[in-house]
């Protein structure tokens, strides 16, 4: 719940329980927005919880989504917000069977708003991390990652080989901006 939402909360309780005569002083006692409390109080649902008619994707299509994205980080390739909306338009375009229809300009920035669970952060740059190499923690992290998926998907030693197969990840290691 953000800020604004618990002052919000806050007035509306201390106007429901008789501790303020009137609204308008809950809302200037708790710094909440009156319009805002006003609405909520006569029924309305706050911007955030409320789905439109015509979502684009369903609620599983979403939660696939978050998977993948959630997959990807673990795997050390956070994707960045237009891998996000290409991977939206596929699951769109899979569903429905018509030809690029897309998502939106604004859709992947109100998907992350939609889910708590999800937040933009910047990458560093490829340079720090190779700096950060020699660093025992990392390396400990690292390690337990690579034991963590083969023991995950049952991977037999014999099937592990000493090579990159994500080629040159061109324009990847830059810093950008990602969804986790």
């Amino acid at each position: 719940m953000s800020r604004k939402e618990g002052q919000i909360a806050l007035a509306i309780s201390a106007y429901n329980k008789g501790q303020c005569t009137s609204l308008k002083v809950a809302c200037t006692r708790y710094d909440a927005p009156y319009s805002t409390t006003y609405d909520r109080v006569k029924g309305a649902i706050p911007q955030r919880d409320f789905r439109p008619r015509n979502q684009k994707l369903t609620d599983l299509e979403e939660s696939a989504l978050i998977q993948w994205m959630l997959l990807m980080e673990a795997r050390g390739l956070p994707v960045r917000k237009d891998s996000i909306r290409q991977m939206a338009d596929l699951l769109l375009e899979k569903r429905t069977g018509v030809g690029r229809i897309i998502v939106g300009k604004c859709w992947v920035d109100n998907f992350i708003k939609r889910h708590d669970s999800l937040r933009t952060k910047y990458t560093r740059k490829y340079d720090y991390k190779r700096a950060k190499c020699e660093d025992p923690t990392i390396i400990r992290d690292w390690f337990r990652l690579v034991h963590n998926i083969v023991a995950k998907y049952g991977i037999l030693a014999k099937d592990i080989y000493n090579f990159d197969e994500t080629g040159f990840q061109m324009g990847v290691i830059a810093t950008a901006k990602v969804v986790t």
